[in-house]
């Protein structure tokens, strides 16, 4: 195996192993178990930095494989003695398992085999098309046209991949009897930003939601709260990048900043019907738009543009 991927194995198998054997450690008082978490999660993040720098993508895949192990430790200290798993059985299924809100993974819900084996194809032909359309865009010319067509050509592929991609991933792991939060709810379609990110990524969402929005406040002070989520999601993402690339870039900042006050902006917005219509456009460009940001850091991590 070569040394770069057998780096990536231990620092995700290393990531792995502390996840595991913090179980003990949910039976300390709150203040000295919140020391542990911030312990942890100190280890997780530089974790990755084990992997030489000339292998930006590695560090990535080491990177999210770290945060899904902090996130869901963090989950368990936000729940509490109380609610964290009563056996180490449950725990390691937990850590295994594509739900990041331990309490709420009784609440998903869970299609029958025939309906699951449907959607699989479904979605299978879905992806097929979608890779074709990937493809086709990352082998098209574009250096006579405007950067942004480029760009938005590229992102709409790169989603018409990634949605049935992730609806299969979560078909499969209900046929295999692991609880799932389905990923996506048609967020190309959301009328507003504030939809997106209720539509979008809703594992993820749940956890911010539940761990980070109800404890500032929740709908009491709904400001406050979407704030801090926002500000949270930019410092994780930036450092994310930061410790992929090796430098601090400020893209994830600017990205999920301007993100959150959208948000903010269109929390109370709900057009239906015909008057949906021009919303849905104009949230779909604008997070085409704003997406630069975003993927000006995937750019340096990987050729995403062709100048």
């Amino acid at each position: 195996m070569p040394r770069p991927l057998l780096m990536l194995l231990i620092v995700v198998m290393a990531g792995y192993a502390v996840a595991v054997a913090f179980f003990p450690l949910l039976r300390l008082k709150r203040k000295v178990r919140a020391v542990a978490v911030a312990v942890v999660i100190a280890m997780l993040t530089v974790a990755p930095l084990l992997i030489p720098a000339e292998h930006p993508v590695l560090r990535f895949v080491a990177g999210l494989h770290s945060c899904v192990w902090l996130v869901k430790l963090a989950d368990l200290h936000v729940g509490g003695t109380e609610l964290a798993p009563r056996s180490f059985a449950a725990y390691l299924g937990f850590l295994l398992s594509p739900v990041f809100v331990y309490r709420r993974i009784s609440g998903e819900p869970r299609p029958s085999t025939r309906a699951n084996l449907r959607r699989l194809g479904t979605e299978t032909i879905k992806l097929i098309l979608g890779g074709a359309i990937l493809y086709a865009a990352f082998h098209i010319d574009w250096s006579r046209t405007p950067f942004l067509l480029e760009h938005c050509a590229k992102v709409l592929a790169f989603f018409l991949m990634l949605i049935p991609l992730s609806a299969m991933a979560s078909s499969l792991f209900r046929l295999a009897g692991a609880p799932v939060r389905e990923p996506m709810s048609a967020p190309l379609s959301a009328p507003t930003p504030a939809a997106f990110w209720l539509r979008y990524n809703r594992g993820t969402q749940q956890w911010f939601y539940e761990d980070v929005f109800l404890p500032f406040g929740g709908m009491r002070r709904p400001l406050r709260g979407m704030i801090i989520v926002f500000v949270l999601s930019a410092i994780v993402h930036e450092v994310l990048f930061s410790v992929v690339l090796g430098r601090v870039q400020g893209y994830q900042t600017a990205f999920f900043l301007l993100q959150g006050c959208a948000v903010i902006a269109t929390m109370r917005v709900r057009p239906r019907g015909r008057r949906a219509i021009p919303w849905i456009a104009a949230t779909l460009a604008f997070n085409l738009v704003s997406s630069v940001l975003f993927f000006a850091s995937v750019n340096q991590m990987l050729p995403f543009y062709s100048r």
